[in-house]
């Protein structure tokens, strides 16, 4: 039992032996249907997606998505992750200096979040976002936000969009709230 969460909330992958799977599966869920039935809690399969969507809605950052090894902490707005390691002189890795300049000339581009108005309108990454007319980056990912009604959209913008944008799909501008 492994504890971990991508979702923001406590959670838990079981790692056990593919045999072992189903027993384990019907126990947990046996139990759940107790835990509902006495306390109110619903205990329910849920799929990928549904990591998708809670993660995109708690701001939480997926590498294989949101982050590469060509982005910078700062750029994904997650520079507290290395904010007090920059302050200490003794511990010594590699890009530091990058870092620690980046800190000081502040960043060229950054991560945000779009929230798009119209559930209607599918996005898949990779669509455009727009300024003043002007193409100031583009979507990293996506995922419908099932507690907030809304698409999410994350995207890396150039310093020239750090002012509200707009989202471009198929040509045609989508209104969205930053």
């Amino acid at each position: 039992l492994l504890g971990r969460t991508v979702v923001g909330e406590r959670g838990y992958e079981i790692h056990c032996k593919y045999d072992d799977a189903r027993q384990i599966y019907d126990l947990l869920m046996a139990k759940g249907e107790e835990m509902e039935q006495k306390q109110g809690v619903p205990v329910r399969d849920a799929g990928y997606y549904t990591i998708d969507s809670l993660s995109a809605e708690k701001g939480y950052r997926h590498w294989h998505a949101d982050l590469s090894n060509y982005d910078t902490p700062f750029e994904a707005n997650i520079g507290f992750c290395v904010s007090g390691t920059l302050k200490t002189t003794e511990k010594k890795f590699l890009g530091r200096q990058a870092l620690e300049q980046q800190k000081a000339d502040g960043v060229k581009r950054k991560l945000i979040c779009l929230e798009i108005e119209d559930p209607s309108v599918p996005l898949y990454g990779l669509e455009s976002i727009y300024r003043d007319g002007k193409c100031v980056g583009f979507i990293k990912s996506t995922a419908f936000g099932h507690t907030v009604g809304k698409t999410l959209a994350y995207g890396y913008i150039s310093k020239e969009g750090f002012q509200e944008s707009q989202l471009m799909e198929r040509g045609e501008s989508v209104p969205s709230e930053k």
